[in-house]
């Protein structure tokens, strides 16, 4: 049927009206769209110009505080060298002392030494020259050793090298010549891996003799102009001037330095042979090149971001400085003022990880998991941060705040064992025990075994008097400890013994590799090991029903992991807990 005329054009023009209309509206919400979008993009400026504002805040107070602790501490020093007799006297009392006890010091070195020790409490910078390796003590006529204190102060005892003072001397000197057109200098920081270990285990004076065998070992490979320095605690320090410049001189430094190395790991392949022991050692070393722009101080930073980077890489490697080695330095350093404000803001949060009986099938733990809840990034798991937090001693304060919750917690639900992560950076300071006692008392918490402190096994490989005091003093705390990303060498079973642990957790990375042979008579012989020492294995990063069924047939007595539950909220905890079996 065809309509009239008049009637089709009038639907036609209505039809193109409605149309017009719905363009219009179109166009009308884009431009709303746009100005939407333009809207929350100024929020969002505004919101990272605040945090930029704020960010500066925080790092120009952390500054006055910095600034008003030198004027502090330089007012401290002033007063302690205006009081000329009282200091002095007590001094010189205490050097004489030392005279008694040792060879080391006669009395006529009393007063150079004491000029010395006055002038660096003043900060004053005394030059030295670079000690002779070859010079030998003379002797008096009573037999004792007359030692300049020159060389006491510049000269390693141990190695018979110059030390880390010498070695920022020359390198210092070198840099200077370098700087004049003169030369290029390299500079290896070479780190002895594995020696804490061997000086915990086996003691200081097969510590000593390794070091000393190293230094034998690489004086020979030195070119004449190459010089070798004791470094600082497991380090040691070549110091390589080139007699070129520019590009070619950077290359002939890296190659010098390079071929120095290769000779030095060919040697160390053979294993050096003590009265009672054989040692083979590893080394990590990092190499930088200079052309004199800057201090040794920098040179040596540099050499030693490259250290860190070869660890990176594996044991027994080597690595050169390069610029991307900076870029997380920087991140890291972004991080610490944020990492403030968090935590006064009340950023962090807690998450919740159960840990499960494998044979009763019931949740015996939970683990308490930091989060850092960011207001642009959203929630931020403790890897983006935990390094920054640690090197800026942040972490105590964190930690604080984790024990005081967790404390609480394990208060409220007395049928579950709670377990925390304590970082080396905690342990080691004097008030750890204190600070970990009140959060205890705060939360009166009287359970003897509801406290689990998880401890990663490379952080107890620091050796110092403040961490063994601390582990020893966890269970006085009502806390037991757990060693974390437990290894299977017969280090780590010692530890079991002289540490007193209740548990041991294998990392992800035997777990995910229990299906091999290998892993599985590692993981058998570990559960037979605890089972005599009555110490509960726990398994982590369960992430299928065949690890789950692998590891309850080893005997492996806990487990958690992404497969039995991921990390929830406290809420989420309390509603999973109502289900008691298997999440």
């Amino acid at each position: 049927m065809t309509l009239p005329t008049d009637i089709q054009n009038a639907l036609e023009a209505l039809q193109r009206k409605v149309a017009g209309q719905l363009q219009s509206r179109d166009e009308e919400l884009a431009t709303l769209h746009e100005e939407r979008d333009k809207i929350y993009q100024q929020a969002l400026d505004l919101s990272r110009q605040l945090e930029d504002l704020l960010r500066a805040r925080d790092v120009m107070e952390s500054e006055l505080i910095s600034a008003r602790l030198e004027a502090k501490q330089a007012q401290e020093k002033l007063a302690l060298i205006t009081d000329e007799p009282a200091y002095i006297a007590s001094l010189r009392q205490s050097l004489e002392r030392e005279v008694e006890l040792s060879t080391r010091l006669t009395s006529e070195n009393v007063d150079l030494k004491l000029a010395l020790e006055i002038a660096r409490a003043s900060n004053i910078v005394v030059p030295a020259p670079e000690p002779e390796p070859e010079k030998r003590p003379a002797e008096v006529d009573d037999g004792r050793a007359v030692i300049d204190p020159y060389v006491l102060a510049y000269h390693d005892q141990v190695t018979d090298l110059p030390n880390f003072r010498s070695g920022l001397n020359k390198l210092q000197y070198e840099l200077e010549k370098a700087e004049r057109g003169e030369s290029t200098v390299a500079v290896v920081v070479m780190d002895i891996e594995g020696l804490r270990d061997l000086n915990v285990y086996l003691g200081h004076a097969v510590t000593d003799e390794v070091l000393q065998r190293f230094a034998r070992l690489t004086r020979p490979l030195l070119g004449p102009e190459d010089k070798l320095f004791r470094g600082r605690d497991d380090e040691f320090w070549l110091v390589l001037p080139t007699e070129a410049r520019g590009p070619l001189g950077m290359k002939k430094s890296a190659e010098h330095a390079s071929e120095l190395l290769k000779r030095l790991y060919a040697e160390l392949q053979i294993p050096i042979e003590l009265e009672d022991y054989r040692v083979t050692l590893s080394l990590a070393s990092g190499l930088a090149c200079s052309q004199g722009r800057e201090t040794a101080q920098e040179v040596l930073e540099k050499a030693l971001l490259a250290v860190k980077n070869a660890k990176r890489l594996g044991r027994g490697r080597a690595s050169a400085y390069l610029l991307e080695l900076e870029k997380p330095i920087r991140a890291k350093m972004e991080l610490i003022p944020q990492l403030r404000q968090a935590l006064n803001r009340g950023q962090f949060e807690l998450r919740f990880q159960p840990i499960y009986d494998l044979t009763a099938r019931t949740v015996k733990a939970v683990e308490s998991l930091l989060r850092w809840e960011h207001p642009l990034n959203g929630l931020i798991e403790p890897s983006v941060f935990l390094e920054a937090a640690c090197d800026s001693g942040l972490i105590v304060l964190i930690g604080e705040w984790v024990a005081y919750n967790v404390c609480h917690l394990c208060k409220s639900y007395k049928n579950l064992h709670w377990a925390l992560n304590v970082s080396a950076q905690e342990l080691i300071q004097a008030d750890f025990l204190d600070r970990l006692q009140k959060a205890v008392e705060s939360a009166q918490l009287t359970r003897s075994d509801g406290l689990i402190l998880e401890v990663s096994e490379s952080h107890l490989l620091h050796d110092s008097e403040q961490l063994a005091a601390a582990l020893k003093g966890i269970g006085r705390c009502k806390a037991a400890l757990a060693i974390d990303d437990f290894s299977f060498d017969h280090l780590s079973m010692k530890r079991l013994q002289t540490l007193g642990a209740g548990y041991v957790k294998l990392g992800g990375h035997i777990t995910q590799n229990v299906d091999e042979p290998v892993f599985r008579s590692l993981i058998r012989g570990a559960v037979l090991a605890a089972n005599q020492m009555k110490i509960k294995v726990v398994a982590e990063g369960i992430e299928n029903q065949n690890q789950l069924d692998a590891l309850i047939e080893l005997g492996v007595h806990w487990g958690q992991g992404y497969h039995l539950c991921a990390p929830v909220t406290l809420e989420e905890l309390d509603e999973k807990l109502k289900g008691k079996a298997w999440i």
